[in-house]
């Protein structure tokens, strides 16, 4: 009986036809390896573009408490004073009711551990300042409870006292180099492991105390806090931590 075999042709056309499968494989390879991160870029400004509109939301409602509550904007309520243990503004803002619980306005889509989708972000959050040497200056729009000093429950930024709110910022994307999660108040100058995050393309996402928002670079950042006349000026530099959580000082020109 004869077998019905395959012919060489057939060998032929099924090596040819692997040969395609694989050449096929490579090509979708080579795509995917190019339009990957392009897809991450676009990803990214995506990223970039609704956390400044929750920065800019989250101005909003500050600017309406702040209308409200004789021109203050909270940065923190201290739980046993002088202890840092605190509410974060977040907490303070959502427990007022300004704004929703559990809408993830108040993280950056982009920070690392958050989920913008279920975080009330009560202390991994945008960040407001928290440098105690700014509430020692004479006439300083930092305020406690108790006026100048650091002692008392509450610290907030009196608006009545800025000169130059469109230089000031409220909030600003941020980072804890210890928790590698955003933080709800951060420092100026080189010290401590909170910082502001240049984490947008190098670039830093913050709201202004006239409600504006703003992408800035690290440079274009310190020159606004250094021309806000409000935050303390430090000679050797400021800390602001890069996309990937480095720290780079940034230095001051004057």
């Amino acid at each position: 009986m004869r077998r019905n075999t395959p012919g060489i042709s057939g060998f032929r056309h099924l090596n040819f036809t692997l040969i395609e499968l694989l050449v096929v494989i490579a090509i979708i390879a080579i795509l995917a390896s190019l339009l990957l991160p392009a897809l991450n870029k676009a990803r990214a400004k995506g990223q970039a573009a609704r956390c400044l509109s929750n920065l800019k939301s989250c101005g909003e409602a500050a600017m309406l408490y702040a209308d409200e509550q004789k021109e203050y904007l909270p940065l923190m309520i201290l739980r046993t004073p002088p202890s840092w243990s605190h509410y974060s503004w977040a907490d303070h803002m959502i427990y007022t009711g300004y704004l929703p619980e559990g809408s993830g306005g108040t993280v950056c889509p982009a920070a690392a551990g958050s989920n913008p989708k279920t975080d009330t972000a009560i202390s991994d959050c945008y960040g407001a300042i928290g440098d105690v040497n700014c509430y020692l200056q004479t006439n300083s729009a930092f305020v406690s409870e108790k006026g100048i000093g650091i002692s008392g429950n509450s610290r907030c930024l009196n608006l009545r006292r800025l000169k130059k709110s469109s230089s000031t910022f409220y909030l600003a994307d941020s980072y804890n180099a210890a928790t590698l999660r955003q933080s709800s108040m951060f420092g100026l100058g080189n010290s401590g492991t909170q910082h502001a995050h240049a984490r947008h393309q190098g670039r830093i996402n913050s709201v202004f105390t006239d409600g504006h928002a703003a992408a800035l670079q690290k440079e274009q950042w310190v020159g606004k806090t250094v021309e806000s006349e409000l935050y303390q000026i430090y000679p050797a530099g400021y800390t602001i931590y890069n996309e990937v959580g480095f720290g780079e000082v940034v230095q001051w020109n004057n």
